[in-house]
């Protein structure tokens, strides 16, 4: 893939490759994507949701710069992510789940052309399981995964059962995510 300036990055054919790291959480919790510039934050939200393994059941909101986008009466923002004029380093913070506060920083690596017979968007690479949904944000999944170390735990048999008795936090599976990715977003 050619690097290319951000003066570029309007024109067609261009695609951002970023890395999506989840806040407050150690070791961290992250996913790298290519997505079209020509899709717009719904686009990219729908691709963090995948990448990262959530299940898309709670409102968000990106912020970038002084602005923010999120949900209102009428549907959610579709800005471009072209139109954001966004170039490498800059950093989107894209918040899920108000109640857990999921907090992701999503940084701009590199503006790319795209590549024929590449499906975008499309994951590179990650580290480590998604937590699950409702599970109290960074504090309760940490102590969810601490009782699951404790098999002594007064709590440890709900939290298996509830977490998953299979559930490995340092799990992270790069080809279900592109084939999620791939069933999700129509080819064009």
């Amino acid at each position: 893939m050619k690097l290319l300036n951000f003066k570029e990055a309007d024109m067609p054919g261009k695609i951002l490759k970023l890395k999506i790291s989840l806040l407050r959480l150690n070791p961290l919790i992250w996913r790298r994507v290519l997505i079209d510039m020509a899709g717009d934050l719904e686009d990219l939200h729908r691709t963090i949701q995948l990448a990262m393994g959530w299940e898309n059941c709670h409102l968000y909101s990106f912020r970038y710069g002084n602005q923010e986008f999120g949900c209102d009466e009428e549907g959610f923002s579709n800005e471009r992510l072209a139109a954001l004029s966004l170039r490498e380093k800059d950093e989107i913070l894209y918040e899920y789940d108000f109640g857990d506060c999921w907090e992701h920083k999503v940084k701009v690596e590199a503006i790319l052309s795209k590549e024929k017979g590449v499906f975008y968007p499309k994951c590179l690479e990650g580290a480590r399981a998604c937590p699950p949904e409702d599970c109290g944000g960074v504090w309760g999944y940490e102590e969810n995964l601490e009782i699951m170390c404790d098999k002594n735990h007064p709590e440890y048999e709900d939290t298996v059962q509830w977490m998953g008795k299979d559930f490995d936090p340092e799990h992270f599976d790069l080809k279900s995510v592109n084939r999620n990715l791939e069933g999700a977003f129509v080819r064009y």
